[in-house]
């Protein structure tokens, strides 16, 4: 695996916020509560149980075991939450959820306006940033920059990142 590789894999390894521990932990006694109310979590005992078979439920077949909410990473979010939103029968929750694709491209999306927002100095506005990873971007993929996808914009974020450093360094 590659420097690059390695960084982009920690963008999904981060910690949740506390606002999403805060809605998992909502949605989960929602469906906690659904559950019992239907007779499906008599099982379990109580609620702390009944999560943490969930969680279990959820990731035995993956390489890595989720034991606690405190456990869940950026990557992880959006499963958890869609599987507790489906088990509360909240539907519209659940269809919200974005796929692993889709929460790899937001966070690298995410990263790119605030990496533009950061390396504007060094190209005399973020429009010029902007306009610069275009065209690395154009020469690179011979392609739009709206059609990058998640390694690719990580690629232009650290190549606008160290160009950015090194004309600093230089004036």
């Amino acid at each position: 695996m590659t420097r690059e590789e390695y960084a982009i894999a920690a963008q999904g390894a981060r910690p949740i916020t506390a606002k999403q521990l805060q809605t998992l932990i909502i949605t989960a006694r929602k469906a906690y509560d659904t559950q019992r109310d239907l007779g499906l979590a008599d099982d379990f005992g109580d609620f702390d149980k009944w999560r943490k078979g969930q969680l279990y439920y959820l990731t035995e077949n993956s390489d890595k075991t989720i034991a606690s909410f405190r456990d869940i990473t950026q990557r992880d979010y959006s499963r958890v939450l869609k599987h507790f939103s489906e088990h509360a029968l909240m539907m519209g929750t659940a269809e919200k959820c974005k796929t692993t694709e889709q929460d790899e491209y937001s966070r690298a999306h995410h990263a790119f306006k605030k990496t533009i927002d950061e390396v504007a100095h060094a190209f005399d506005s973020a429009e010029g940033a902007l306009l610069y990873a275009a065209a690395i971007y154009q020469d690179q993929y011979r392609c739009p920059l709206p059609k990058a996808t998640a390694k690719q914009i990580w690629r232009i974020i650290f190549t606008l990142k160290n160009r950015a450093k090194k004309k600093t360094a230089n004036a």
